[in-house]
């Protein structure tokens, strides 16, 4: 229960910490959006590693927790299943990037003028 807390905690200021920067005007939207869209692919990155070095490949059905893929080339398996995610998620991260790039572009005097009426 403690680690739940404690990165509970850590999340909820991480997320504060943007938010007091927008609001006070050091940072714009722009600064923001790109934060989380490399927090997004700092996460996918770290989860490259979680799936290369994961230590059972089971199944959930499993009652027992018997490792299933009892093949000798796991590693093969588990890198096929790496470069799978780096396929796609890579195609997300560059799809969002176009996006992202895109409303910035599109909204950045409107968002920005609103948001500092509104303050």
């Amino acid at each position: 229960m403690v680690n739940l807390r404690s990165s509970l905690y850590f999340l909820i200021a991480s997320n504060l910490i943007p938010l007091v920067m927008l609001i006070s005007g050091k940072w714009d939207f722009r600064e923001v959006i790109i934060l989380y869209w490399a927090e997004s692919g700092i996460i996918g990155f770290f989860n490259i590693f979680k799936i290369i070095l994961v230590k059972k490949l089971t199944n959930e059905n499993n009652k027992n927790n018997v490792n299933i893929l009892n093949v000798p080339p796991r590693f093969l398996l588990k890198l096929f299943f790496a470069v799978f995610f780096c396929v796609h998620f890579g195609g997300f991260m560059a799809g969002h990037a176009v996006f992202l790039s895109g409303l910035i572009r599109s909204c950045q005097y409107l968002c920005v003028n609103w948001f500092r009426n509104i303050c």
